[in-house]
């Protein structure tokens, strides 16, 4: 019985410490459990109530058929995970190497160049910094920036990485997959630093998520969420006691028709628009705190000019019926 408690503590610390490197590590975790099961010895088993005594052997493992596979083969449908040596060391376009957040944001931020060039021939998944034991996320905006095609995300906290997450993938439908820029790809040169005007004229059929409270009070927050450089944000004035149809647009006696329909608005500089994120938050105004009322981020590339509809989402993406914001967007570029 002793020697069946320690062997088991032993192995379900290996098999703990196996699964913490990532595939590798649960193949090997997953070879051990096979070779004790063919090599388990008899155990005695105590069992409660009278003193009943059995013995018991754990059935031995059946072998595993080798499978035939081309070796050409293999290489297009697999991803092999190496150590990273350095960003300038060579491989092959299958091998994956991990990074942990604090280490993929000291290359982001001081090598971006040569980790964007890295990651033209080598795959890289950045991973939260195990002292998160909130659920909390890293922004994957640093990692996507230079060029990682793989980010883990905690997808059990409705936080502002999923909102870029989500925005980021529905940039071509939602398919699962979003072409890096032509840069990222050494196809071509970077786009010209640009201008974003956004014109906020109304919002839509705002629920109110605390139905004990009075009606909501109501601004829209925008914020730039890119690189350092690009990092901005602005708010509209506050509508009083106005969920379903605040409006941004005031028309004076006098006043030009043109230049009314315009609502408030906001210009961003940005400088690296292939990256850059437009997050809009409706907000309702309290005296204690604001709360949240609805969400949407859009990809910067994905912004059409014109009059538009922005739809909004909860904390966790979910969409609301029949909520939104009227925005008009315009993009100049800076030669």
């Amino acid at each position: 019985r002793g020697e069946g408690r320690r062997g088991g503590s032993r192995g379900g610390e290996s098999s703990g410490g196996e699964s913490s490197r990532g595939e590798s590590g649960a193949s090997s975790a997953a070879g051990s459990c096979a070779s004790s099961a063919e090599h388990a010895p008899e155990m005695e088993l105590e069992l409660s109530g009278p003193h009943v005594h059995a013995l018991a052997q754990m059935p031995a493992a059946k072998p595993l058929k080798s499978a035939k596979l081309s070796a050409r083969w293999s290489t297009l449908v697999y991803l092999a995970a190496v150590h990273f040596k350095a960003l300038d060391h060579p491989g092959e376009p299958y091998e994956m190497s991990s990074f942990v957040e604090s280490k993929a944001r000291k290359l982001a931020e001081r090598n971006r160049e040569e980790f964007i060039e890295y990651n033209e021939r080598q795959i890289s998944r950045i991973y939260p910094h195990g002292g998160r034991v909130d659920s909390s996320n890293l922004d994957p905006v640093m990692a996507w920036a230079a060029g990682c095609q793989m980010v883990a995300l905690n997808f059990q906290t409705g936080d502002m990485p999923i909102w870029l997450n989500f925005a980021k993938f529905q940039e071509n439908g939602g398919t699962g997959y979003v072409l890096k820029p032509p840069y990222m790809r050494g196809q071509g040169p970077k786009m010209l630093p640009s201008q974003l005007i956004v014109n906020v004229l109304s919002c839509q059929r705002l629920p109110n998520n605390d139905a004990s409270s009075d009606i909501v009070d109501v601004y829209v927050h925008l914020e730039l969420h890119g690189l350092h450089g690009d990092a901005q944000a602005r708010r509209t004035t506050t509508i009083m006691d106005n969920g379903f149809n605040p409006s941004y647009v005031s028309k004076e006696e006098g006043e030009d028709e043109s230049l009314a329909e315009l609502g408030e608005e906001f210009v961003f500089e940005v400088n690296d628009r292939e990256v850059a994120f437009l997050k809009l938050m409706v907000m309702d105004e309290n005296v204690r705190h604001d709360d949240m009322i609805g969400q949407c981020c859009i990809p910067l590339t994905a912004i059409r000019p014109g009059i538009r509809h922005v739809p909004l989402y909860d904390t966790y993406n979910g969409l609301l019926p029949h909520a939104g914001i009227l925005c008009r967007f315009s993009t100049t570029y800076i030669p």
